[in-house]
C-alpha cells in the first residue's frame, strides 16, 4: 500500500518545482486590467467557467487511462477513489498566467480578441500565499503558484 502510493506520487506530483523565470503575464480585458490595478488583486475563477471547461475532464480521463496502463489496477483503483472524493468536494479555482507576454492564442482567448492587456508580474515579487487557506490543514485547500505542462495525447497513449 505504501509503495503503491509512492509510485503514483512519482507520476502525479502534488506540487512541481517552479521555474525561476522573472516575469509572468496575465492576459485580460481593459476592464479587468483596471480592476486589477485599482484593487491590487488577481482573482481566481472557477475552472468550469474558463474558455476550455472540458480541460479538467480531459485531464482526468487521460490520467486514468495512463495509470491503468502503467500500474497495478488495485493501486490505481485506490488512487482514483481518493481523487474522486477530492473532485466531488467542489470545482478548482485558478488564475491563468503565462511565461510569454505576446502569444496570439492568449490575446484571442483572454484579452478581448487582441484589444486587451498583457500584464507582466515579477514572479519573485508577486505575493502568492503558498500554503493553508484558513485553519484547514487538508492539502486540497491549498493555494499554490505552479507551472502547468500540457500533454500530447499521442505521447501518453
Amino acid at each position: 500500500m505504501k509503495l503503491c502510493g509512492m509510485m503514483i506520487l512519482e507520476i502525479v506530483s502534488y506540487k512541481r518545482t517552479l521555474n525561476k523565470m522573472n516575469t509572468i503575464y496575465h492576459y485580460c480585458s481593459p476592464e479587468s486590467f483596471f480592476s486589477i490595478i485599482q484593487n491590487q488583486r488577481l482573482w481566481l475563477s472557477s475552472m468550469d467557467h474558463m474558455n476550455d471547461y472540458m480541460e479538467k475532464k480531459w485531464f482526468y480521463s487521460t490520467l486514468k487511462k495512463y495509470l491503468y496502463k502503467n500500474l497495478d489496477a488495485n493501486c490505481v483503483d485506490q488512487f482514483i477513489a481518493h481523487l474522486d472524493d477530492n473532485i466531488s468536494i467542489g470545482t478548482p479555482f485558478a488564475c491563468c498566467l503565462s511565461k510569454s507576454g505576446d502569444i496570439l492564442s492568449q490575446w484571442r482567448a483572454y484579452a478581448k480578441d487582441g484589444f486587451g492587456v498583457s500584464i507582466g508580474f515579477d514572479r519573485e515579487k508577486l505575493d502568492v500565499y503558498d500554503g493553508i487557506i484558513g485553519n484547514n490543514l487538508d492539502p486540497k485547500h491549498r493555494l499554490t503558484l505552479s507551472d502547468i505542462s500540457y500533454m500530447d495525447i499521442n505521447v501518453i497513449e
